[in-house]
């Protein structure tokens, strides 16, 4: 006689195996009695197609199907950061099967749409990026022509306040490290 097992958790079905006969009891009764341990029934499973999950329902005592995302990739939400999930059922809250198209995008509770947020974040540190870029090298002309106009002397450092000379090697000597 076959008996079915399920899983302790979750309840799902996991296999299917031969029943052991009760030796003893058997004998009492005078017909064959199985051993009937836990976690598994004598009722057969339902059928069930790819994304469906049966599980047997203790307190009916029958078997019942869920949809089952176990093993699917699932994206949250909130970050649109792949996972899976152990649970069977629907899709946990905060989870989608949909993934996102990219990083600057967020769920409208039914899709994901542009972040214009974040958009509107990256064309600014774009923008701030080129600016320092754009300083940095006007800064690096003005140095050399500086040190162009000394070398001929056309002026010598004493032409620049002592103050401003100071300012401006320290920003040399930053700008020289970060090459």
């Amino acid at each position: 006689m076959k008996q079915y097992n399920y899983c302790r958790n979750t309840k799902a079905f996991t296999r299917a195996t031969e029943a052991r006969l009760d030796e003893l009891e058997s004998r009492i009764q005078k017909r064959d009695v199985f051993l009937h341990p836990r976690h598994c029934t004598f009722k057969a499973p339902p059928k069930v197609g790819s994304g469906i999950v049966c599980y047997f329902d203790e307190n009916l005592d029958e078997w019942l199907t869920a949809l089952d995302y176990r093993g699917v990739p699932l994206y949250s939400t909130d970050n649109g950061q792949v996972t899976t999930t152990t649970h069977i059922g629907r899709v946990p809250d905060g989870m989608t099967e949909l993934p996102p198209p990219d990083n600057e995008s967020r769920w409208n509770g039914v899709e994901w749409v542009p972040d214009t947020e974040k958009i509107a974040a990256r064309d600014l540190a774009h923008k701030l990026s080129n600016l320092r870029s754009h300083d940095i090298a006007l800064f690096r002309m003005i140095w050399e022509i500086f040190n162009v106009g000394r070398n001929k002397g056309l002026w010598s450092a004493g032409d620049f306040p002592a103050d401003l000379a100071a300012e401006v090697q320290e920003i040399k000597q930053k700008l020289d490290e970060i090459r």
